[in-house]
């Protein structure tokens, strides 16, 4: 590791599959930072900026700090200098598993009434991972479209891309094509079919 400050700051991405077999690309950007040294401001929003090509940004939040509203103001006001502050955001309240006794629940008690869109995880158990994968999947197919139609044979790589990049529901092989249903962007959606309208096999 570099023995330097923010020597990582390019954002890490990994392909992960949702419940709904959607397959999405998770990028984990540098934490958001107030009163940043002049000289790492401009490569600090530089990296930041890369935010502006997802669908969604998950807000990931340290429930156990004590400045937590804080950090959350941050935040918005990073998004906001970026021009990102009407992008979809969905908020995780992370290290769910430090609000234990009295004041930890009441603690929850008061998130849960002020974000109640929320999530709450914990990256040490584990809590709650599976209620944010489903509430991504939810999130990554709102606005899509369901195709209904059958492909030509010679339409593999389509359908690879159909896997990779939708929800596929069905796949028959027949004699006159691979008859297909599947969840996908709006734009894909649209090539899919015009692919079906030119074999005159759309359903």
């Amino acid at each position: 590791m570099a023995d330097q400050p923010f020597a990582t700051l390019d954002p890490t991405t990994r392909r992960t599959a949702l419940p709904n077999g959607t397959v999405v690309l998770l990028s984990d950007t540098v934490g958001f930072v107030n009163k940043l040294p002049p000289t790492l401001v401009a490569a600090f929003h530089a990296t930041l900026e890369e935010l502006g090509d997802a669908d969604l940004l998950v807000h990931v939040v340290d429930v156990s700090h004590p400045n937590l509203h804080e950090r959350m103001r941050v935040v918005d006001d990073t998004l906001k200098e970026l021009g990102l502050g009407e992008c979809p955001r969905l908020m995780a309240l992370n290290k769910a598993d430090a609000l234990r006794g009295a004041e930890g629940e009441a603690l929850r008690e008061a998130l849960e009434a002020e974000f109640p869109h929320a999530v709450f995880v914990s990256g040490l158990t584990g809590g709650g991972v599976e209620g944010l994968r489903s509430r991504l999947a939810i999130e990554a197919a709102r606005g899509w479209r369901t195709v209904a139609v059958r492909l030509p044979h010679s339409a593999g790589a389509l359908l690879h891309r159909i896997r990779e990049h939708g929800s596929l529901r069905r796949a028959e092989y027949g004699e006159s094509g691979i008859y297909v249903e599947a969840e996908v962007p709006p734009a894909f959606a649209a090539e899919i079919e015009r692919v079906g309208e030119r074999s005159g096999t759309t359903t």
